[in-house]
């Protein structure tokens, strides 16, 4: 036995290529069904407009952001951090108590000052604090559709919609509008953005199993602890 077939996890295993090849092929056949079906709308377009600012001077929303005196690298708190917005991911960071923290309560959305590229999130549980570089927007549920709230976000959000100064657009939150809708059409386009979302999710873990599933095999293929088919007979 050589040495890297006594460490297969490290190198490549046949037993992990297996069972990732497996599951990537369910993750490809749950992908395709998570996409939401969408209806053209020969009557599309707004006509009324209002603005995160304006929302929040009316109590339809709370504006939060992590106090500069939370310090991460160690603590009892998780904290999600905004690469963490940005890759789908839960918290990687920890933090000790801290005066004025924010606690993320289910319902909150999040995103980042100025992603890189545009990044979102709706909490669904309370289990972290906000970390910084975060905007965390608190939506009345009787009055904004969290959902319908972090679509208008995440398209402003696009690079290509920046007005004048594209970081300033992004970084200023307060400026981007939205739909002035009822509460009630706000759950319908609501439910159908979170869909997009979750399949976005889905997307992602899909390419991530395919990644890794990429990884072990070349270095099976080039640590000897792999072989192509042709080469089994």
């Amino acid at each position: 036995m050589t040495d890297a077939s006594a460490h297969g996890d490290l190198f490549g295993s046949a037993a992990r290529y297996e069972s990732l090849h497996a599951g990537l092929r369910d993750a490809l056949d749950a992908v395709l069904p998570a996409a939401p079906q969408l209806q053209d709308d020969t009557e599309g377009g707004w006509t009324d407009w209002t603005t995160i600012g304006d929302l929040v001077k009316t109590g339809a929303l709370v504006l939060r952001q992590a106090p500069a005196e939370l310090k991460t690298g160690g603590g009892e708190h998780p904290v999600l951090t905004a690469k963490d917005v940005r890759l789908g991911r839960g918290p990687s960071e920890t933090a000790p108590t801290t005066p004025g923290a924010v606690p993320i309560e289910p319902g909150d959305v999040i995103t980042p000052l100025a992603p890189a590229t545009p990044a979102v999130r709706v909490a669904t549980q309370a289990h972290a604090l906000l970390g910084h570089r975060l905007y965390l927007l608190r939506p009345d549920p009787g009055r904004i559709d969290a959902h319908f709230l972090a679509a208008y976000l995440r398209l402003a959000r696009e690079p290509s919609r920046g007005q004048g100064s594209s970081f300033v657009h992004r970084a200023d939150v307060r400026r981007i509008r939205i739909p002035a809708l009822s509460i009630t059409a706000q759950h319908t386009y609501g439910l159908s953005f979170r869909e997009l979302l979750d399949f976005e999710a889905a997307l992602r873990k899909t390419l991530r199993h395919g990644e890794e599933m990429i990884r072990t095999g070349f270095l099976g293929l080039t640590h000897g602890t792999l072989r192509p088919p042709s080469m089994c007979d």
